[in-house]
C-alpha cells in the first residue's frame, strides 16, 4: 500500500528523472531569440560563439521603413544563427539560439 509520503517522493523522483533526461538532450539549455515584429533582417550583430548579455542588440530589422533593434532577453552564448541578412522574418520567428 502506498502512503501519501511515498507517492509524493515517487512523483518527485519521476519529475527529477524527466528533467535530467531533458538536460542531457540539451532541450532545457537553449534560449531562443525571436523577432519582435515582422520585417527584413538588415544586420546581424553577433556570430556563433559570441557571449551575449541581457539587453544586448543582436539583430537589426527593417520594418515599415524603420530600423528596429532586436535585443537578447537573457544572457548566453550564440550557438545558432537561424536567419541571414536579407531574410524576411515574421513576428515571433526564432532568429538566434543561445545556450
Amino acid at each position: 500500500m502506498l502512503t501519501r509520503a511515498k507517492l509524493v517522493t515517487q512523483s518527485y523522483f519521476e519529475i527529477e528523472k524527466m528533467i535530467n533526461n531533458e538536460k542531457q538532450r540539451g532541450a532545457l539549455d537553449m534560449i531562443e531569440v525571436t523577432a519582435s515584429m515582422a520585417g527584413t533582417i538588415i544586420d546581424i550583430l553577433v556570430s556563433i560563439g559570441d557571449e551575449i548579455s541581457v539587453g544586448q542588440e543582436v539583430i537589426i530589422l527593417e520594418s515599415m521603413k524603420m530600423e528596429v533593434p532586436v535585443s537578447a532577453e537573457q544572457k548566453g552564448t550564440v550557438t545558432e544563427v537561424k536567419a541571414n541578412v536579407g531574410d524576411f522574418v515574421n513576428e515571433g520567428e526564432v532568429i538566434l539560439v543561445l545556450s
